[in-house]
């Protein structure tokens, strides 16, 4: 890191949204993120937009071909808070960028 001396300061001494980071996550981390992407506009997705793929993969993986089995379709969207329609479509598909109405 280019600003060693930087690990020692207080974080209430750093700019929006550098504060913030190192609040939440730890000093050297916001001075990581800066160092890296200082200088860009950087959009985060809200986290359950970010989380359908990897959520729908899941799915997928349990899905154990029953309606009302351990890991079925019932059990399945009572687990992620889904419905069993789409608990079918998610296992039908296999490729999520083919489908937003998965989320």
């Amino acid at each position: 890191m280019r600003f060693e001396w930087a690990k020692e300061i207080d974080p209430e001494l750093l700019p929006e949204p550098y504060k913030t980071v190192a609040k939440k996550i730890s000093l050297e981390a916001a001075l990581l993120l800066a160092e890296e992407f200082g200088g860009i506009e950087w959009y985060f997705p809200k986290l359950d937009r970010a989380l359908v793929a990897p959520r729908n993969q899941q799915i997928r993986k349990e899905f154990d071909g029953t309606v009302g089995g351990p890991a079925g379709y019932r059990a399945l969207a009572r687990k992620y808070n889904l419905t069993e329609s789409q608990i079918r479509a998610i296992v039908e598909v296999k490729d999520d960028r083919q489908t937003s109405f998965l989320d």
